[in-house]
């Protein structure tokens, strides 16, 4: 049952919105084999001036987007990889460049979720 969220540092299209939760909820779904039922998203928006991986760079134009999903413990090295590059990739599709994209994930034993 993964919680997903989505943080990036500047105001998308509703449009943007949706496609990007659409497209790593699709992916996660697909690569740990859940059904709807099993994975939780959401995205917020940051005012860019408080959201900055490099604050050297011009912050007005970038879209960094950190991506932390919460799951049980149990996926191959393999499955994390192919998760990660999925996500690169299909993010990259909707203009979001990979050299702006940081995905954690977070195993949590299942001990430590009240479900």
């Amino acid at each position: 049952m993964p919680l997903v969220a989505i943080d990036v540092s500047n105001k998308i299209s509703k449009k943007m919105e949706v496609s990007l939760m659409k497209s790593v909820y699709v992916i996660i779904k697909e690569v740990f084999s859940l059904s709807d039922q099993d994975i939780s998203i959401r995205l917020t928006v940051h005012e860019t001036h408080r959201f900055s991986i490099n604050i050297q760079e011009d912050v007005q134009n970038s879209l960094d987007t950190i991506i932390s999903i919460d799951c049980f413990p149990g996926r191959s090295i393999e499955t994390k990889k192919l998760l990660f590059n999925k996500i690169f990739t299909s993010l990259e599709l909707l203009g979001i460049p990979r050299n702006t994209i940081k995905i954690v994930l977070r195993e949590i034993s299942k001990d430590d979720w009240g479900l």
